[in-house]
């Protein structure tokens, strides 16, 4: 469950990774860093609506054989 920590307004996860390069020599357990995932703009139209837009793309595909 994605669980997040609110500071200084702006909402941060707390998230595990296992590093797969041999490089990991100078990393220790318990160090912390910081990541920033970027994801794009998207219009709040797209935001509010596309979930329903798939949904209706594949009930007519479903129903009729093409989109």
């Amino acid at each position: 469950t994605p669980i997040s920590t609110v500071e200084d307004g702006r909402n941060f996860f707390a998230v595990q990774a296992k590093l797969l390069s041999e490089q990991t020599q100078v990393l220790r357990p318990g160090m912390q860093g910081v990541g920033k995932i970027y994801i794009g703009r998207r219009k709040l139209v797209w935001i509010w609506t596309h979930e329903m837009l798939d949904w209706l793309r594949l009930k007519s595909w479903s129903w009729t054989g093409w989109a």
